[in-house]
């Protein structure tokens, strides 16, 4: 709350953050962990917070957040550093940079000075006061405060598209596509399209990218794709930041436009079940008990509610 009050001022006074108001302002860390208390009008845990934020914000932008807090769950940056560590390791130069769902830019804080130096960032943040605080915190950004099926970025005009994307069982329609898909894989296919020949796709996404059975984004992005490894994070990789423990995967992809490119990927073959619970589908590129791709051990849980 803190950190909104001080966007209101700045925006009323009309000027940017200071370098100590950007420290406060890169405190705020989203809606995720506290959805299910914290937008509840009935629940008296938050209520003298819940008012005092109702008091400071217009409706739209409490509704945003409201909105919000059912995807966004912010990134720890160690993590992110070693995202850009392994892009490093892999060749990245800097380029053209896209982050369609930025939060309030940690993918850009936490990216080596030099490659920010040599690159033109670009985000995209639909919840209104988050992307508010990403303007001050990344003045030289190009921001769009957006859902990411509104903006036109044309295709194949970017380097590399990083990001944790929004994931939740909600479905985008864009009349781009023939289909609508699951949020996560929506991000996956148009990302995919915005890169050029040879640009990279580095997210992280829910699990289901890769481990669904049917309606696999993986059938639809393997004739332009190759899968460039990724790594299944155990359910606490949230926790200390957004407050929530959900199972992610880390994903590097890489696109092709070769005539005739077909991945034969391990990732791109399709889902097996698990062989401890016949209930339970995964990508075999994380199948196996001691797979050094999957940091942790695989624990069924809530099945009604799909979890492994």
């Amino acid at each position: 709350i803190a950190a909104i009050r001080l966007v209101k001022t700045l925006e009323a006074e009309q000027r940017q953050a200071t370098p100590s108001e950007q420290e406060l302002l890169a405190k705020y860390v989203g809606w995720g962990g506290l959805a299910n208390d914290f937008f509840d009008d009935y629940n008296p845990k938050f209520s003298k917070e819940r008012e005092e934020l109702k008091n400071l914000v217009s409706d739209k932008e409490y509704s945003d957040m409201k909105q919000s807090s059912l995807t966004a769950y912010y990134t720890n940056p160690a993590l992110i550093r070693q995202i850009w560590d392994k892009l490093e390791r892999d060749g990245f130069k800097g380029g053209k940079i896209l982050d369609p769902s930025m939060g309030t830019g940690n993918f850009f804080a936490a990216m080596p000075k030099y490659l920010r130096e040599k690159s033109g960032l670009y985000g995209v943040e639909l919840d209104t006061i988050t992307g508010a605080i990403a303007k001050h915190l990344h003045p030289n950004a190009h921001i769009e405060v957006k859902g990411f099926e509104t903006v036109a970025f044309n295709d194949n005009s970017f380097d590399l598209v990083i990001s944790n994307v929004p994931f939740a069982n909600i479905r985008i329609a864009d009349n781009k596509y023939d289909k609508p898909y699951m949020i996560h894989d929506y991000f996956v296919k148009k990302s995919l399209d915005l890169v050029h020949d040879g640009g990279q796709v580095t997210i992280i996404s829910s699990t289901g990218t890769m481990d669904k059975r049917t309606e696999n984004i993986l059938q639809d992005i393997r004739e332009t794709t190759e899968f460039l490894g990724g790594v299944r994070l155990p359910d606490t990789s949230f926790k200390a930041i957004a407050g929530t423990n959900v199972t992610t995967d880390m994903l590097f992809f890489q696109k092709h436009l070769d005539k005739g490119y077909v991945a034969d990927d391990l990732a791109f073959s399709g889902s097996i079940r698990y062989d401890k619970d016949d209930r339970i589908w995964l990508n075999p590129y994380f199948d196996g008990e001691y797979n050094s791709q999957v940091l942790g051990t695989y624990e069924v849980r809530n099945f009604n509610g799909g979890t492994l």
